[in-house]
């Protein structure tokens, strides 16, 4: 007996709606390569860090945990409008703020034979002021990270001030290391640390 053709899907279609992806604005310029955020990233980025981290810029590594900006694994100076800042100051930013961000891979000698720089353009407000603080605590053992960062604005002028507290109180930890030395006759040395027991206390 003959199959009847299939006539239709049992599957209803469904219209989906626009998906839109917002990409930095990047300008390429001899010297530098200019980023411009989009509004996607400043508004999924809670400081200075996690925008930088959201422009995705090439070889550019954004570690929060650590604090740290690298680029093939070589130290990034940061700058803000033009001046030598530190991490700790690049999070203390508000992603409204930032203008742009200039990536220059071949600084020279202009910025004291740093491997790259970043040069964040803040635009500052002219009234007000800004509180933010951040807290990373461990939930088992005594470890956390925390920062804050008051900023006051009055015309062209900004003061501020900034604290960070690094707590480690004894966490139990050992080291475990094996080597082998190969000497150019072929002879091999074997080297074998035992672990002892101990802890770590930095504050």
């Amino acid at each position: 007996m003959a199959q009847q053709p299939v006539t239709g899907d049992s599957i209803a279609a469904q219209a989906l709606d626009e998906i839109v992806v917002s990409a930095p604005k990047v300008i390429r310029k001899a010297d530098m390569d200019v980023f411009y955020p989009s509004r996607t990233a400043v508004k999924n980025s809670k400081d200075g860090m996690q925008l930088l981290r959201n422009l995705m810029i090439p070889t550019v590594t954004v570690n929060e945990v650590l604090g740290s900006v690298t680029s093939s694994s070589q130290e990034v100076q940061v700058r803000i409008n033009g001046r030598v800042a530190t991490v700790q100051q690049l999070q203390s930013l508000l992603p409204e703020t930032i203008k742009r961000v200039e990536w220059i891979e071949n600084p020279g000698l202009r910025y004291g034979n740093a491997y790259a720089v970043l040069n964040f353009v803040v635009v500052n407000p002219t009234l007000g002021g800004s509180l933010m603080t951040k807290g990373m605590p461990s939930l088992n053992c005594a470890w956390g990270d925390y920062s804050g960062s008051l900023k006051l604005n009055s015309g062209r002028s900004q003061w501020g001030a900034t604290g960070d507290f690094k707590l480690t109180n004894k966490i139990g930890s050992y080291r475990e290391y094996h080597e082998t030395f190969t000497k150019p006759d072929g002879e091999s040395v074997t080297r074998t640390e035992t672990p002892l027991g101990g802890y770590n206390s930095d504050k």
